[in-house]
C-alpha cells in the first residue's frame, strides 16, 4: 500500500501581546521551548499553581474540564505533540508514523522502554485499550471521544506499532491526537479500580505521578524518578526537576491574583484583565499571554430568528462593531482586537477574510438602503412597523456587552441583554432562543470548525445550513496536503464571514502570572496549556 507521511507547516509565532490600554508592553515569557542547559538548572522545588476551576476527575476518559489538561500533561503523554511554533507534528510516545493514500489507515511506531507509573510496560497493545477503551459505547466518555470520533478501529499487529482506521479522512488527526485527554492510561489500573476510582489512582506514563486528590481542594503530583524516555524535542532527559507539583482550585478571581502576589503560589492562570496592568509593575511577577489558536471570541448569529436572519442586519452589526474600542474598554487591551473568525497564530488563518472594519457610516448606509428606517424619532429604525431588536443572551463572564449594545444602537439596532448561567445559556443555544450570543474556542487545527458551521452540531450556535460552507468544510477535513487544506480553510473564513455567521472581536489569549523564580514553561500549540517537564525553580 502506498503511504506518505503526512506533515503540518506553518510559521506562526508565540507572542507576548502588546497592552495597549496602558501603552505597555508584557513581559518576555520565559524561553518555553528553549530552557536553561540542564547543566546549569538544579533540581528541586515544590510548584504550586492556582486554578480558575475544580477539575473534576483525574480520568482523562470520563473528564470535558479543559482546566484538566493542564494537569494531564505532567502525568500522561499523547502520541504526538504539535509544535506551537511550525504546527508541525513531532513524536511523544510515537516515534513516527505513516499515512495511507486515501488517509484512512495510519500506522504509529511506538516508542520503546516506557513504562507506566505501576511499572506495567507501555506498547501498542496498552494503547489499543485505550483507544478501545475511549469508543466502548458503554463509557460514559467526556470531551476526549470527540478528539477520536473519526476512528473505526484499532488493531496491534506487533509489539510497537498500532494501527488506527478511520471512518473517513481525517487530516487534523494528529491535533486531535496531541491532546493531554488523549494522553496514555494504565489499562492495569482501570481494570483493578474502576473508571471512577481511577482519579484517585491515577496511572500514566508521565514525568510526575499522583500522591493525592483532594476533591475541590487540590490535586498535588511528585516526581516520577523512573522517568528516562522524553522524546528529543523536550529540554533534557530523565527525570523531571521538580519534587512535586500542586494545583490549588481557586475560583475567586480577587484571591487568585492576591496568592500570586503574595507568593502563597508561584504561577496563576487566568488572571482578570483588570489586574494584569496593576500586576505588570510587580518586579516579582512575570505575566504571559501566549497567542492562542482557535476562533476568535465574538458574536455568533442565529440565522433562523429575525431580525438576525436578515443578512443586512448581521452585515451593519458587523460594520457597527467598534473592536478597538471593545478591546480596550472591556478587556484593557489584553485581549488584542481581531477582525478574523480565526485567530492570527491558527493553521490555515487567512488575512483575506478580514472584511469588515468599524465603518458606522457604512452600516447605516446599508440599513437605509434595506428599508430600515427610524420613523418615529426613538433612535430605533423599524420596517414594515416592526423595530430592529436582537436578544442578546450572554453568560456573566462575557464582558463588554453594554458597551456592544450601545455600538449597534448607535446605527439603530436595539439590543436586549440576557444574561444566564451556563446551563441557560445551553438550552437557550439549543432552543435558538437568541438573536446574538458570545462564543469563540480553542483548538489547534482549524478542522475544528466543522463543530460549529455544520447542520445539526449541537455547537451550531449560529443554526448555519449553508451547502456549500459544509462542501468547503468536508472537503479542508479531507485533504491531506496542507496547502490545499488551507485554501479550502480560506473559502470556509471567507463564506462565514462574507454571511456573517460569526462576528469575531477579540482573540482571547490565557493570561498567566508566575513567580519570577519560575523558569522553563512550556505552551502547547493552542497557548493554553503548560507542559511543565523542563519547568524548574531558580535559586
Amino acid at each position: 500500500m502506498s503511504k506518505r507521511t503526512l506533515v503540518f507547516a506553518s510559521v506562526m509565532m508565540v507572542v507576548v501581546l502588546v497592552l495597549a490600554a496602558c501603552g505597555q508592553t508584557a513581559p518576555a515569557a520565559p524561553a518555553a521551548t528553549q530552557p536553561a542547559p540542564a547543566a546549569q538548572i538544579q533540581r528541586g522545588g515544590d510548584l504550586i499553581m492556582a486554578l480558575v476551576t475544580d477539575v473534576g476527575t483525574l480520568n482523562p476518559h470520563l473528564s470535558s474540564n479543559a482546566a484538566t489538561m493542564n494537569i494531564f500533561y505532567q502525568g500522561l503523554e499523547p502520541l504526538v505533540w504539535i509544535d506551537p511554533q511550525t504546527k508541525q507534528a513531532k513524536g511523544w510516545l510515537a516515534t513516527s508514523w505513516d499515512v495511507s493514500a486515501d488517509g484512512k489507515e495510519w500506522t504509529f511506531q511506538l516508542r520503546q522502554g516506557v513504562k507506566f507509573h505501576d511499572g506495567t510496560p507501555f506498547n501498542a497493545a496498552a494503547a489499543k485499550w485505550n483507544f478501545d477503551h475511549l469508543l466502548d459505547p458503554k463509557l460514559q466518555a467526556g470531551a476526549a471521544r470527540n478528539f477520536v470520533a473519526s476512528v473505526a478501529r484499532v488493531e496491534a499487529p506487533a509489539e510497537y506499532t498500532l494501527k488506527l482506521f478511520l471512518k473517513s479522512t481525517d487530516a487534523g488527526l494528529l491535533d486531535s491526537l496531541h491532546y493531554g485527554h488523549i494522553g496514555m492510561i494504565c489499562p492495569e489500573a482501570v481494570k483493578q479500580f474502576g473508571d471512577t476510582e481511577f482519579a484517585n489512582h491515577f496511572c500514566g506514563t508521565g514525568p510526575y505521578k499522583l500522591k493525592e486528590l483532594v476533591a475541590g481542594n487540590h490535586v498535588t503530583f511528585v516526581r516520577n524518578e523512573e522517568y528516562n524516555w522524553a522524546p528529543d524535542w523536550m529540554g533534557h532527559q530523565g527525570p523531571g526537576y521538580l519534587n512535586s507539583i500542586t494545583w490549588r482550585f481557586i475560583t475567586d478571581d480577587t484571591t487568585r491574583t492576591a496568592v500570586l502576589e503574595t507568593g502563597e503560589v508561584n504561577v496563576a492562570v487566568n488572571l482578570p484583565a483588570p489586574d494584569v496592568t496593576r500586576l505588570m509593575a510587580n518586579k516579582n511577577l512575570t505575566i504571559m499571554s501566549p497567542m492562542p489558536s482557535g476562533v476568535s471570541q465574538g458574536l455568533y448569529m442565529n440565522v433562523t430568528k429575525w431580525p438576525t436572519d436578515d443578512l443586512v442586519i448581521r452585515q451593519a452589526m458587523a460594520w457597527a462593531a467598534d473592536r478597538e474600542t471593545f478591546s480596550k474598554v472591556a478587556y484593557f487591551g489584553i485581549w488584542p482586537p481581531t477582525s478574523t473568525t480565526l485567530s492570527p497564530n491558527t493553521l490555515c488563518y487567512s488575512k483575506e477574510s478580514e472584511i469588515y472594519r468599524y465603518d458606522p457610516a457604512k452600516a447605516k448606509a446599508l440599513l437605509d438602503g434595506a428599508g430600515y428606517k427610524d420613523t418615529n424619532g426613538d433612535g430605533i429604525r423599524e420596517k414594515d412597523g416592526k423595530p430592529i431588536k436582537v436578544l442578546f443572551i450572554k453568560e456573566a463572564s462575557f464582558l463588554g456587552a453594554e458597551l456592544i449594545q450601545s455600538q449597534f444602537r448607535a446605527v439603530g439596532i436595539d439590543v436586549e441583554i440576557q444574561e444566564v448561567s451556563a446551563a441557560g445559556r445551553q438550552d437557550a443555544a439549543s432552543k435558538g432562543l437568541h438573536n446574538i450570543m458570545p462564543g469563540g474556542t480553542i483548538s489547534g487545527d482549524p478542522s475544528f470548525m466543522n463543530n460549529y458551521f455544520m447542520t445539526g452540531s449541537p455547537l451550531n450556535v449560529a443554526k448555519v445550513s449553508d451547502k456549500e460552507l459544509e462542501k468547503l468544510l468536508l472537503d479542508a477535513k479531507a485533504a491531506l496536503d496542507v496547502k490545499e487544506r488551507c485554501k479550502l480553510f480560506a473559502a470556509v473564513q471567507k463564506r462565514i464571514m462574507e454571511n456573517v455567521y460569526h462576528l469575531p472581536l477579540v482573540v482571547s489569549p490565557s493570561t498567566i502570572g508566575t513567580r519570577k523564580e519560575v523558569q522553563g514553561i512550556r505552551f502547547d500549540v493552542t497557548g493554553w496549556f503548560m507542559v511543565l517537564y523542563d519547568t524548574y525553580m531558580q535559586r
